[in-house]
């Protein structure tokens, strides 16, 4: 049988502050009032750090996200609660999501208070239930170079038509690139292909600055009297394989 804790460490990262406040008051309610279990705010810069040691880690993610893999949520303490708020507007399946993420909390944004209340109190109840998986058993969703060109280009504000042009393709070749990938990440419209896209640049560059920082805090742990722990470098790794039209130009 599990102790209650004497006090939960919750951490938010999410830009919206309102939806924050709110979040932060239902979970006063639910752990604090129903359960007797008080809970302080980390505050700071969200980040692996505050991972690893909090109870309840809040985060937004755009649609699609689940899809991805997110090597950082290995880091998470055991037995604490991953709450994430997806954009996503219509239901999440479940067999897009990765197994490190199986026992994260997906809300919606236009889930009721009563189904957000439900939800959380459950996944709190099963934490210690879910298993630990590997790296190397997971089979993320790989994106093909032409539908991560597409994406890329799409970010900047660049039409299909303006693709179309560009890349010497035709209108056909390059809409069927954009609807591959929306299929992959379960996207239901170009609101939250774009959302995904611009979540997806500000993560991966998050990934390479603390890939940075944590490659300078490694070299200076060789260096004499300087007391920083060598710490190992987690990074995403977005896999490419060949789109179709690639195997055909090869050929």
């Amino acid at each position: 049988m599990k102790l209650k804790p004497s006090k939960l460490l919750v951490t938010f990262n999410n830009d919206n502050q309102i939806y924050c406040h709110g979040m932060w008051s239902l979970l006063e309610d639910i752990f604090t009032n129903g359960m007797g279990i008080p809970l302080a705010r980390m505050t700071g810069s969200p980040g692996n750090s505050s991972i690893h040691v909090a109870d309840i880690y809040v985060e937004h993610c755009a649609a699609g996200v689940q899809a991805i893999c997110r090597p950082e949520y290995r880091l998470r303490k055991r037995g604490s609660l991953m709450i994430v708020v997806s954009s996503a507007r219509g239901k999440i399946p479940l067999n897009t999501i990765l197994p490190c993420q199986h026992n994260c909390v997906f809300l919606r944004r236009t889930d009721t208070l009563a189904e957000i209340r439900r939800q959380i109190m459950l996944a709190w109840h099963r934490r210690f239930q879910m298993k630990e998986v590997s790296c190397h058993s997971c089979c993320p969703m790989l994106l093909t170079k032409s539908e991560i060109r597409v994406a890329d280009y799409l970010s900047q504000g660049i039409s299909l038509s303006e693709l179309v042009d560009r890349l010497a393709l035709s209108p056909k070749t390059v809409s069927a690139q954009k609807h591959s990938l929306m299929r992959k990440l379960n996207l239901s419209n170009n609101v939250e292909l774009m959302d995904f896209i611009l979540w997806w640049k500000r993560y991966e560059l998050t990934c390479r600055l603390t890939a940075a920082v944590q490659l300078v805090s490694a070299i200076a742990s060789t260096l004499p009297k300087i007391g920083i722990n060598n710490r190992e470098c987690i990074m995403p790794i977005f896999t490419e394989k060949p789109g179709r039209d690639e195997k055909h130009a090869r050929d």
